[in-house]
């Protein structure tokens, strides 16, 4: 499928089930053009809709998925769809170490903290830090035994070291709204305050100022790049919470290098994109549309880092009849699956090549 068809194909799958408005309908496609448009949380929308900027419970590596809740930490099978593992362990975020070891972290009381590694046998091993400090996050470090961890207002490179110890040891900069790494160990974020940021060990930070944008997700792609949803100031909305930057309608792939110059670059207003995520060469954006009163439609669009769309599929309404569940959902992709979270947790795949639902993680 060609990216002509395969956008042309989303916006009339959007136009034909909602309301007809003004001229938001049509996905927009705008390469090599400049966009003008961490820890988060759920913003709601007068329509119903809301973008979830919360750290994702879910972790790809390979086939092997991870995922969190409440007080587990959860194993899968993503090409069985079965449970390989479970442990129960508290943590606020996950990420897979360089070797391929599940890194997990936990906020203990007064601002203790602890991250957790389990190899790929399943043997957990406990740090604890030896710094007391507000602990938000976890990022996959240069090597197996680094970690790079949101510590108070920074980012600091953290090794594990014998006797089941977490030492900070760099200060990578300071924290903002936006995180993620890419896997040359260069930490790109985004706050409202600095625009778009690269950090990377022993180098200044680079800053790009996206004056207007509010960055809701990023993601990292292959070759050095990162996908990333804002909404576009641009665009005269009906709903004016959305132009006031409480939603995020405009999915856009840049080079972590030069993030002000879009590679590719699609419009989804008036739908919302609540959620993305990036791997194996693909992005999946979970988005939502408002069809009716109390109703709203979700669908998964999968588009290769190449900005060529693979496949698009609309959510079973029985999944969630009325689609406001999906909104606090999450999405994960690998080679072979892509995940959607359901806010209760049940996970559901669908084939990431050919869109093919295939039902429950049990």
């Amino acid at each position: 499928m060609n990216r002509r068809t395969f956008l042309l194909g989303l916006a009339a799958s959007a136009s034909g089930c909602a309301h007809p408005r003004k001229h938001h309908y049509a996905l927009r496609t705008e390469p090599q053009r400049q966009p003008t448009g961490g820890v988060g949380c759920v913003f709601g929308i007068e329509d119903g809709t809301v973008t979830q900027t919360g750290r994702s419970p879910l972790t790809f590596h390979g086939d092997t998925l991870v995922q969190r809740t409440r007080s587990t930490l959860v194993r899968w099978d993503s090409r069985r769809l079965t449970l390989a593992a479970s442990w129960p362990l508290e943590t606020v975020d996950c990420c897979f170490a360089q070797d391929g070891a599940t890194v997990a972290l936990s906020v203990l009381a007064r601002d203790a903290w602890a991250l957790h590694r389990i190899d790929a046998r399943g043997q957990l091993q406990t740090f604890i830090g030896s710094h007391a400090a507000r602990a938000a996050f976890v990022l996959p470090g240069r090597a197996p035994d680094e970690v790079f961890v949101g510590l108070g207002y920074e980012i600091t490179q953290v090794r594990l070291v014998a006797g089941g110890v977490a030492e900070p040891a760099s200060i990578v900069g300071r924290s903002e709204a936006r995180v993620v790494s890419c896997d040359d160990g260069r930490i790109v974020q985004w706050g409202p305050r600095v625009g778009v940021q690269v950090l990377a060990l022993e180098r200044p930070a680079t800053t790009y100022p996206l004056p207007g944008a509010r960055v809701k997700h990023l993601a990292a792609a292959t070759r050095d790049r990162v996908w990333y949803s804002c909404f576009s100031p641009a665009v005269d909305y009906e709903y004016p919470v959305v132009a006031n930057g409480y939603a995020a309608n405009l999915l856009v792939l840049t080079r972590a290098d030069t993030p002000t110059a879009a590679v590719f670059k699609a419009d989804f207003a008036p739908a919302r994109i609540t959620h993305l995520a990036a791997g194996a060469g693909a992005v999946v954006a979970l988005v939502t549309l408002p069809v009716d009163i109390g109703v709203l439609r979700a669908t998964l669009v999968v588009i290769n880092d190449d900005g060529v769309g693979r496949w698009r599929a609309d959510v079973p309404a029985a999944i969630d009849p009325g689609g406001f569940r999906l909104n606090s959902s999450f999405v994960a992709i690998s080679e072979h699956r892509v995940i959607l979270c359901r806010d209760d947790a049940t996970l559901f795949a669908w084939d990431a090549a050919t869109g093919a639902p295939l039902g429950v993680l049990r």
